[in-house]
C-alpha cells in the first residue's frame, strides 16, 4: 500500500507521517486489498476540536473515507483509523457473501 500525505494550513511533520504510516500498515496487513491511502491533516482556527485528520482508502469498489477532529492529531488519527476499520469489516463482509 502506498500513502500520500497533505498538510493544510500547517507545517509538514515527519513524526505524524510515521505515526499514521504505522497505523495504516496494521490495517494493510489485515486487509491486503487496500491499494492506496490519501491522508489529509488540517487545522481549523474557528472550531473547538480543531485538529482534523481525513483518510481516503482506495479499495475494490467505491473508495472508503473517514474523518475525525479532536484537540490532538493523535486522537484524530486513532478515531479515523477506528472508523476505517469498521468500514473495512463491513466491506469485507459484502465481498465474501457472493
Amino acid at each position: 500500500m502506498t500513502s500520500q500525505f497533505q498538510f493544510l494550513h500547517m507545517k509538514n511533520h515527519e513524526w505524524m507521517e510515521e505515526f499514521v504510516e504505522d497505523k495504516l500498515q496494521k490495517l494493510g496487513k489485515r486487509y491486503a486489498w487496500i491499494t492506496h491511502a490519501n491522508v489529509y491533516f488540517k487545522v481549523e482556527k474557528s472550531a473547538v476540536d480543531n485538529n482534523i485528520c481525513e483518510i481516503e482508502l482506495s479499495v475494490p469498489g467505491p473508495k472508503i473515507f473517514a474523518k475525525a477532529s479532536t484537540d490532538s492529531f493523535e486522537g484524530s488519527v486513532s478515531k479515523t483509523i477506528g472508523e476505517l476499520d469498521r468500514l473495512l469489516k463491513k466491506r469485507k463482509a459484502k465481498m465474501y457473501q457472493h
